[in-house]
C-alpha cells in the first residue's frame, strides 16, 4: 500500500486530494492484522488521515464520508481565486 500511495502522491503533486487510510472491521479487535498504532504511524509518515470503520457494527462509517466530504471542500475553498478548478471525478481504493 506504502508505494501504491507514494506513486499516487507522485502523479497528482500538487493537486493531490485528501488520502485517508481507513482500517476495517474495526469491531474485531482481537483479530486485527495491522494495530490501530501502525495505521497511525503509516498514515501520519504519509501524510494521510487514518481512521477505523466497521460497517457491521455500524462505527465510524458516516464519520469516514463526512471527513472525506469536509476535507474536499476546504481544498477546494483554500485555491486562490485566480487558479482554476480542475474537476476531475474520481475515487481510488488502494
Amino acid at each position: 500500500m506504502h508505494g501504491n500511495i507514494v506513486s499516487f502522491r507522485n502523479s497528482k503533486g500538487m493537486d493531490m486530494p485528501p488520502v485517508f487510510i481507513v482500517g476495517s472491521d474495526g469491531h474485531k479487535e482481537d483479530k486485527r492484522v495491522i494495530s490501530t498504532d501502525s495505521g497511525e504511524h503509516l498514515a501520519s509518515e504519509l501524510g494521510c488521515v487514518f481512521m477505523e470503520a466497521s460497517a457491521k457494527v455500524p462505527n465510524n462509517v458516516t464519520e469516514l464520508f463526512e471527513s472525506c466530504a469536509r476535507l474536499v471542500i476546504q481544498q477546494r475553498n483554500s485555491k486562490s481565486p485566480n487558479q482554476p478548478n480542475k474537476i476531475r471525478g474520481g475515487c481510488a481504493l488502494l
